[in-house]
């Protein structure tokens, strides 16, 4: 329903009628909010339903600040708090672990990167090794930001192109490094 359509609804109503009108407001939200917020399967869903939750929350504490009593809408309305702010929670902490995982990913192609730049000559397998290290990192900072952001967002799609990239330049360098290996080989012979 059209929230203009709800506020002429509300207004309308005695104070009896709004608290009915929010505690099924609150049971109906209670029913579909995932009871499993913490589970990133559900996270479409919470996500999709959360800003309803807020609304419904805030008319239910304006009626509880009228009302002498304890509303059984503001009782159910508890619950439905717990778990969107678990799935908050949850989302938060993995949107920070994504974020921790690229800046390791980062930080390990900066070191290969060094590696093979050295004046004494290039360390190529400890590049190999942090350049692959620095890739499955960034897998998995893309599979978390694809459970907090979702998998068309702009950010994420970057993400899995700059991962393409370093899949390239991974398989390049060890291409290089076979050749060298091959070189050094025939060179003994």
């Amino acid at each position: 329903m059209h929230p203009l359509v709800q506020v002429v609804i509300r207004s309308r109503l005695d104070a009896v009628g709004r608290q009915a009108w929010a505690q099924t407001a609150v049971e109906l939200l209670e029913s579909a909010f995932p009871v499993d917020s913490a589970n990133p399967d559900t996270w479409r869903q919470c996500e999709r339903l959360s800003p309803s939750v807020s609304a419904v929350a805030e008319n239910v504490m304006q009626l509880q600040l009228a009302s002498e009593v304890i509303l059984p809408a503001t009782q159910g309305l508890l619950p439905l708090l717990h778990r969107t702010n678990t799935y908050a929670l949850r989302r938060g902490e993995h949107f920070k672990d994504a974020r921790e995982e690229l800046e390791a990913a980062a930080e390990a192609q900066r070191s290969a990167l060094e590696r093979i730049n050295l004046a004494t000559g290039p360390d190529w397998d400890a590049a190999r090794d942090e350049l692959d290290d620095a890739c499955a990192k960034m897998q998995r900072g893309v599979a978390l930001a694809e459970l907090t952001e979702g998998r068309d967002n702009p950010a994420v799609i970057a993400l899995r192109t700059t991962i393409a990239q370093n899949l390239e330049i991974l398989t390049g360098l060890e291409n290089l490094v076979e050749h060298e290996e091959g070189g050094s080989s025939h060179h003994h012979d």
